[in-house]
């Protein structure tokens, strides 16, 4: 399927199978207008798979109003490059059930720019998480 070539609208009307069934390259092709626009049932519908093909730019892009609508198992497909490479802005978005999910792996991913950035909760979320 060329997923580019779908319009918003037409993205939208994907059932969740549909959507969960399509490639990580092909989930990683949509543009930032088009995850925009995409359905909270449809982007709850992403596997982990398929978020970790995602670029930070991408998951940046759902930051300031949708990434808090990812359930913590979905998060667990981003790789540490990934998480290197989230904005700043973006992690005051990450709930701390989101960060109580990430592996070590992923937490050890976080640059010292961001832990600095994290609240006080996050960052004991994510000690809690490792010990």
């Amino acid at each position: 399927m060329q997923i580019r070539s779908l319009s918003s609208e037409q993205l939208n009307s994907l059932s969740a199978t549909q959507i969960s069934s399509l490639s990580a390259t092909q989930i990683g092709a949509l543009s930032g207008t088009e995850w925009d626009s995409l359905s909270s049932s449809l982007l709850g519908a992403l596997t982990a798979d398929q978020i970790g093909g995602l670029t930070a730019a991408q998951l940046d892009a759902l930051a300031s109003n949708r990434l808090t609508e990812l359930a913590a198992t979905q998060l667990s497909g981003i790789t540490t490059t990934t998480i290197s490479e989230l904005a700043i802005t973006t992690i005051p978005y990450l709930t701390t059930t989101e960060l109580s999910a990430l592996s070590a792996s992923q937490i050890w991913g976080f640059t010292d720019t961001q832990l600095n950035s994290m609240t006080e909760e996050q960052i004991t979320t994510l000690y809690n998480a490792l010990v």
